[in-house]
C-alpha cells in the first residue's frame, strides 16, 4: 500500500478494543489514573479494534473471564489523523467488524478506569497522544523498550 493511500485511511472518532485483564494488570491502569501526571500506553504490537463497542464486547466476551480477570473494554479517542491508526473496514476480511488497526508506536494517555459492577465491565478511555516522532523512529523504541514496563 503507498503512502497515499495509508494517507487516506487514516482513522478519526472513537474505537473500541473488548479483552479480559488480570486483576493486576487492571490494578496498572488505576495507579496511572491516579498519578499526578497521567500514564501512557505504548502500542508494543499491531492491535485491532472497532468503531462498534458491541463487537469488541463480542471478542471480550468469548470466552468466560477466569477468577482473577475482568472483561475490559477499550475507548480510544483519535481526534485528529495520525500515520498509526487506520480504518481497514473495505479490505478487511471481515468488513462487518468494522476494523481499526492500531500500529506499533501509537500512544494512548490513560484518560480514566471506571467499573460498572452490574454489567461486570471496566471501561478504560484513552486518548491518543500525537508526538511529532518519525514512524521509524517509533518502531526502533518500540523494539529496544520492549522488556521495559511503563506503566508499573
Amino acid at each position: 500500500m503507498r503512502r497515499d493511500e495509508l494517507k487516506q485511511r487514516a482513522y478519526t472518532g472513537i474505537a473500541y478494543r473488548g479483552i479480559t485483564l488480570s486483576i493486576n494488570e487492571l490494578d496498572i491502569y488505576k495507579r496511572a489514573v491516579r498519578n499526578e501526571s497521567k500514564g501512557v500506553l505504548n502500542f508494543k504490537s499491531f492491535s485491532s479494534a472497532s468503531r462498534d463497542p458491541m463487537i469488541a464486547l463480542r471478542f471480550a466476551t468469548k470466552y468466560p473471564p477466569k477468577e482473577n480477570e475482568k472483561i475490559v473494554l477499550f475507548i480510544f479517542e483519535i481526534y485528529a489523523a495520525t500515520p498509526t491508526v487506520f480504518s481497514i473496514e473495505n479490505i478487511s476480511y471481515f468488513p462487518h467488524e468494522r476494523e481499526v488497526l492500531i500500529l506499533p508506536g501509537s500512544l494512548f494517555i490513560i484518560d480514566s478506569v471506571e467499573e460498572n459492577l452490574s454489567m461486570n465491565i471496566t471501561t478504560v478511555h484513552l486518548t491518543h497522544w500525537e508526538v511529532p516522532v518519525p514512524f521509524l523512529t517509533k518502531i526502533h523504541q518500540t523494539f529496544r523498550c520492549g522488556k521495559r514496563r511503563f506503566l508499573s
